[in-house]
């Protein structure tokens, strides 16, 4: 039997449909987030530091994908690879020479010089790349895809493919392969970890080396859809920590839970009003959770 619609039967498909469009950019803006979150995990899990300087790290990995795709033309869906390697060994050096000695001493310490590496990173990027916005053009991902009228960018829906592909390979991981299980031991109970006999020295260095491989690889695969400049990393590093501590710190299903929350208010409060106001709502929704459940979402009390 054919629907038949007057014209605030129309008004409401409208918007019907505008809803659902704004959910699609939110899940798609969730997509992006989960990378940046999981690296922040996995350091957090097994060392309990934060790692302020993600953001910038991720910025260091698009930097990277970008001159792959300028002297190689490696699309940056391929260079996640090599990008992968090159912020693991970025990650595994510093836990070695930097992270390894602060670990000890005070918390304020800890974040002192993650805070110092975010100036670091980012001045060092200024003076080697400039402060110019530099993108990739791949025309294929200017077409939308169309679907009841839903608008899908093929860039952001190859990023959120990515980031699910990414977290199974992730949560594969940690569940199924031996030394993922020996970062899992070493993240609930170092001591008990050190006397059946495994190394969490290594363990800690081979999950920072991961950790910041995680944000190098969401670098690549959000270059495509973002511009790389010295600063890019700031706001998405803010919103990491933002997601990991709504979700419950060390949490893995928080990371994503909170990353897909995030991405939502941000999409709906951004179509309705403004960027600034709705980075300004995810940080009141963070403030108002906690102040209800202080372990995060999916956290634990300790």
């Amino acid at each position: 039997m054919p629907v038949q619609c007057n014209r605030d039967g129309e008004g409401g498909l409208a918007l019907y449909g505008y809803f659902l469009q704004t959910l699609v950019n939110g899940i798609l803006l969730g997509g992006i987030y989960v990378t940046i979150a999981l690296g922040l995990n996995v350091i957090y899990g097994v060392m309990r530091i934060i790692n302020y300087a993600q953001g910038d790290f991720l910025m260091i990995g698009m930097y990277v994908a970008y001159w792959l795709f300028e002297f190689f033309k490696i699309v940056p869906y391929a260079a996640v690879v090599p990008v992968a390697f090159t912020l693991f060994a970025i990650g595994f050096i510093l836990y070695l020479y930097i992270v390894s000695p602060i670990l000890r001493l005070p918390y304020e310490s800890q974040v002192l010089t993650f805070v110092g590496l975010i100036f670091i990173l980012q001045n060092l990027a200024l003076i080697i790349w400039t402060a110019d916005y530099r993108g990739v053009n791949i025309p294929l991902l200017y077409h939308p895809l169309t679907i009841g009228g839903i608008y899908i960018p093929l860039g952001r829906l190859l990023t959120l493919i990515f980031s699910i592909a990414i977290t199974i390979i992730v949560y594969y991981f940690f569940k199924n392969t031996k030394f993922g299980k020996f970062i899992v031991a070493s993240s609930q109970d170092p001591l008990g970890a050190e006397m059946i006999g495994i190394d969490t020295d290594s363990v800690k260095a081979i999950a920072m080396g991961l950790g910041i491989a995680l944000a190098g690889i969401g670098g690549s695969i959000l270059l495509p859809i973002y511009y790389v400049y010295p600063y890019v990393g700031t706001r998405l590093g803010i919103l990491g920590f933002i997601i990991i501590t709504l979700g419950g710190l060390g949490s893995f299903i928080g990371a994503i839970v909170g990353s897909f929350i995030i991405g939502l208010v941000e999409s709906f409060i951004g179509t309705l009003l403004s960027s600034e106001i709705a980075f300004a709502s995810a940080l009141l929704i963070y403030i108002l959770i906690l102040l209800v459940r202080p372990t995060g979402l999916m956290g634990e009390r300790s």
